[in-house]
């Protein structure tokens, strides 16, 4: 079984889009429209590296407010790494997904408060 799958256990189709539609749409009105950077969520390096931090997001956004996973959830988790994420690097962002994928992350485990 895949990592992704997984992932969502047992959830239904409508339950997987729907909450990576939630993450998504978190991560674009939250931070992108901000920054003007619209276009770059369909980059495949953006959007695979956007991907690729989902799990440890929702694994805090989980631990926050339980399974509901709503994009308000979302933001209120990442609202702190939105602060510290780096417009040059989404605009300029090469062509790993990996490093893209590790500035996202980086950004958001500096947030982390016991």
């Amino acid at each position: 079984m895949s990592s992704a799958l997984k992932t969502f256990g047992s959830k239904e189709p409508e339950e997987i889009y729907r909450i990576l539609n939630n993450y998504i749409s978190s991560f674009y009105n939250g931070w992108m429209k901000q920054n003007n950077l619209e276009e770059q969520l369909t980059n495949a390096i953006v959007f695979k590296s956007i991907m690729n931090s989902f799990v440890e997001i929702a694994i805090a956004t989980k631990m926050k407010h339980g399974q509901t996973y709503s994009v308000d959830d979302f933001t209120d988790i990442m609202k702190g790494m939105f602060s510290k994420l780096s417009p040059t690097r989404f605009k300029n962002q090469g062509t790993s997904y990996k490093l893209l994928s590790k500035h996202i992350t980086d950004c958001f485990k500096t947030d982390f408060e016991l």
